[in-house]
């Protein structure tokens, strides 16, 4: 591991990202970490921002077959970029 430190804005470090597994009809939640000064996370589905989920963690609920397989993934920004 190696410490780096900057005189500018970095970009957002994201952690803890995982697969989720569930029995249709349960919810699922995916969770992860961020990290860097002033960062702003958003779920997305797709690659596109998911409406109203601007934390780290996202629940759905009443999982069916029709979203297996949808990738979910935690996009973060700052002044450093996206």
């Amino acid at each position: 591991m190696v410490l780096i430190v900057s005189d500018s804005p970095v970009l957002p470090q994201i952690s803890g990202l995982a697969d989720v597994t569930v029995v249709e009809g349960d919810d699922a939640t995916f969770s992860a970490r961020h990290r860097a000064a002033d960062s702003c996370p958003a779920m997305a589905r797709r690659r596109v921002d998911i409406p109203g989920a601007s934390g780290a963690s996202i629940t759905l609920t009443n999982a069916s077959y029709s979203r297996d397989g949808h990738v979910f993934s935690l996009v973060a920004s700052n002044t450093a970029g996206r």
